[in-house]
Parts: C-alpha cells; structure tokens; sequence
C-alpha cells in the first residue's frame, strides 16, 4: 500500500466511525418511536375502554333501596 493511500485511509476513518455511530443511533431511535407508538395505542385503547364504561354507567340508573342510612347531627 501506497503512503498516499494510507494517509487518505487514516483520515476517512473518523468519517466512517462517525458514520457508523450515526446509524446504530438511528436504528436505536427508530425501535424507540416504535416503542412509544405501541404505548400510544395502547394507553388510546384503554382511554376508549374506560369512555365505554363511563357511558355505560350513565346510562344504567343508580340502584337504590330507599332507605337511608344517614342518622341524624346530634341525635341517637
């Protein structure tokens, strides 16, 4: 190998170390979107669920016996 050559090697290996770094990060950041999209839907799936149950206990009427359990201020 040349001395040329090997001058121009040594100075495109910090590029290509750079460039390696960039691209695990890149491929870090992408399982990581990946993750939180998945816990987006996931948390929406739950938020509609509880909406469901919120409407469904509206529109049940509350069950009542009528009788009061609350005792009077003061009284025995």
């Amino acid at each position: 190998m040349s001395d040329l050559e090997e001058f121009f090697k040594e100075q495109i290996k910090p590029y290509e170390e750079r460039l390696k770094r960039l691209e695990e990060l890149d491929k870090k950041k992408d399982v990581e979107i990946s993750l939180l999209k998945s816990a987006i839907e996931h948390m929406k799936g739950q938020i509609d669920l509880l909406k469901a149950q919120l409407e469904k206990n509206k529109a049940a009427p509350a069950k009542t016996t009528g009788k009061s359990t609350a005792k009077p201020i003061g009284r025995k």
